[in-house]
């Protein structure tokens, strides 16, 4: 009503100034003797004497002031036309009514550029810089508050930032908020999917005459070594298989170790090779002979370099084991540099490499190692003076025996063995103790402090028990998850649950609210590797019974070990695609081979 008559009157003014510039005046005025249809008919009767004087008397007052113009909106249909006459009123009205239209619209705009805080009016770029320390919660809870205030925080330049920060990738020129909501809600999807134990299942056994005898997971990609030669890699995040990367060798050079960063991946053999092979061209770009027994090996690359880390035993005339740790490097390119560190006159027990400490390092890189009752981390090419020991058998911390550790580029996490069975904390950077934690009441065979949440750590133990510490509050233990009935191999936790693997190929996962577990998983054989990211879970269960000797034939595929895979990204509602045709036969289809999930039998022979 209103709104269509404010309308009408701003088309009546523009319509009244075009014709007073004589532009046009296509204007028809009232008939003088009633409406007439198109066929000549009277449509409101006959006028009598009276309707013709009123006209007179209006037309006489027509002329003696100026004619307003009037418009005549004839209906759609004929037999029922009407006439409309409108006026356009007071031209100076029509103004004024224009004037507030245009306040109204720059009010408008004001609300958009001018962000109300309280009872402070602040330029929206000033708004946005102070709406950048909002997480993603606090700003769907500001966009609730006022329309201004939903522009705002709905800017695509906060929640690009947000996208970033979380690694999120999407295309340009999208809407940076439909980005994380739909990342959000793939991940509630993964969790639930992990409680609920919704995923796909992919099973690999090897098909070469050899089994698995190592295994490694970084970055959705497995790279796995048979023990006649060959080495694959497996992208877990694809359909296809693993690709082979290495050949089978000819001669006795078992694989025993193997690392894997990025596009790089290492192996290390019982004959004393270290194979740098190039997972994207499946090319050998450096070979290391004559080091001896090869116990374990890791590589690390950034973009300009690539640094492999060593050990390899070598047994002495007098029959003591002796290990060599070297560093091979290549920068830009260039040829391979090989670095040895001073030997420890004993076995190395575990490696890890760290980032540059200290200035005199020439590779940029410092080794951390462990033997039997030391603890200590080197510089490539100094001497074995300079070392950092941590734990020594003279030490402060007393004669220590050391099982296995962890490290974070600031913390170290050691496990040791005499005075009771507790886990050593040591600052990297100041070499000091920062605590003692206690728990076990039996060696500690797996410790997990790098892919843990800050200030968390999670170890196994001979106990069969898994605790969970957070190790700034409390040298105790927060929770103790029992369940397992061997050794723990293996164990990785995040914010909301844990994994662990033992020794008789059970791998069990564990809620940290209810400090309860959710599902386990058996298998035959031990589990050598078990990690998980956000959607996938790895499982290798690596077969440790020695063969036969002289025995060179093919080996029954439940020797061969077993790599599995879960993907627990898919959707749920979809999930009954991944299940072979035969699981949703009908009783109508023919006998003898089709089962249906919800008997336990087969129905061959109902009828």
């Amino acid at each position: 009503g209103s709104d269509m008559g404010d309308e009408l009157e701003l088309f009546l003014g523009e319509w009244k100034h075009q014709l007073e510039a004589g532009k046009k005046t296509d204007v028809h005025p009232l008939p003088r003797s009633g409406l007439q249809s198109d066929n000549g008919g009277e449509l409101l009767g006959k006028r009598n004497d009276r309707d013709e004087s009123v006209i007179a008397s209006s037309d006489a007052k027509r002329q003696a002031r100026e004619p307003s113009p009037l418009l005549v909106l004839p209906s759609v249909e004929t037999s029922h036309c009407s006439t409309i006459l409108l006026n356009t009123g007071n031209k100076s009205a029509s103004k004024n009514h224009t004037e507030s239209l245009i306040d109204t619209l720059i009010a408008d705009l004001n609300e958009l550029n001018t962000i109300p805080f309280f009872d402070v009016q602040l330029p929206r770029e000033i708004a946005i810089a102070i709406f950048r320390y909002l997480n993603v919660k606090d700003l769907c809870t500001c966009a609730r508050v006022s329309k201004s205030w939903r522009a705002l925080a709905e800017d695509n330049v906060l929640w690009s930032v947000i996208c970033q920060s979380q690694g999120y990738k999407s295309e340009d020129d999208v809407q940076w908020k439909s980005v994380v909501r739909a990342a959000v809600v793939q991940r509630r999807r993964v969790t639930n999917n992990w409680k609920e134990r919704i995923c796909g299942l992919n099973d690999h056994r090897p098909d070469t005459i050899g089994r698995v005898c190592c295994a490694v997971y970084n970055q959705s990609q497995v790279l796995f070594c048979c023990s006649s030669g060959e080495a694959y890699v497996w992208d877990v995040q694809v359909d296809w298989g693993p690709v082979e990367v290495q050949q089978s060798s000819r001669d006795s050079d078992t694989p025993t170790c193997c690392g894997f960063s990025d596009n790089w991946a290492v192996v290390g053999t019982s004959s004393g090779n270290l194979n740098v092979i190039d997972t994207q061209t499946r090319t050998l770009v450096h070979c290391l002979r004559d080091l001896g027994h090869v116990t374990s090996a890791m590589v690390t690359s950034s973009n300009d370099s690539i640094a492999v880390l060593a050990c390899a035993d070598t047994v002495s005339p007098q029959l003591d084991v002796h290990s060599e740790v070297v560093i091979v490097k290549s920068e830009r390119g260039e040829d391979w540099r090989t670095f040895y560190l001073e030997p420890p006159r004993t076995k190395v027990c575990k490696l890890g490499l760290l980032p540059h400490l200290r200035s005199s390092s020439l590779v940029s890189y410092d080794v951390i190692y462990s033997t039997q009752t030391t603890l200590a981390v080197q510089a490539v090419g100094s001497p074995s003076s300079t070392a950092t020991h941590f734990l020594t058998s003279e030490g402060e911390m007393g004669s220590s025996h050391i099982n296995t550790f962890d490290h974070t580029p600031q913390t170290v996490a050691c496990a040791t063995s005499s005075h009771g069975y507790h886990v050593q904390l040591f600052d990297l950077h100041t070499a000091a103790h920062l605590s003692t934690l206690k728990g076990h009441f039996q060696p500690v065979t797996a410790i997990n402090i790098r892919q843990s949440p800050p200030n968390c750590i999670v170890t196994g133990s001979v106990d069969k028990r898994v605790c969970v510490y957070d190790y700034v509050r409390s040298p105790q233990p927060v929770m103790k998850l029992s369940g397992h009935s061997d050794v723990i191999r293996s164990v990785q936790m995040n914010e909301w649950k844990v994994v662990s693997g033992s020794a008789d190929g059970v791998v069990i996962v564990w809620d940290q609210r209810m400090q309860s577990e959710l599902w386990r998983l058996c298998e035959r054989y031990p589990v050598g590797l078990c990690q998980f990211d956000e959607a996938f879970l790895v499982i290798g269960h690596i077969c440790s019974d020695p063969l036969p000797t002289g025995y060179h034939g093919n080996l029954h595929k439940r020797q061969k070990g077993l790599l599995r895979v879960l993907d627990f990204s898919i959707d749920p509602r979809h999930y009954t695609t991944l299940l072979p045709s035969i699981c949703s036969s009908t009783y109508n289809e023919p006998s003898a081979s089709f089962y249906n999930l919800d008997l336990v039998y087969p129905y061959d022979f109902i009828g």
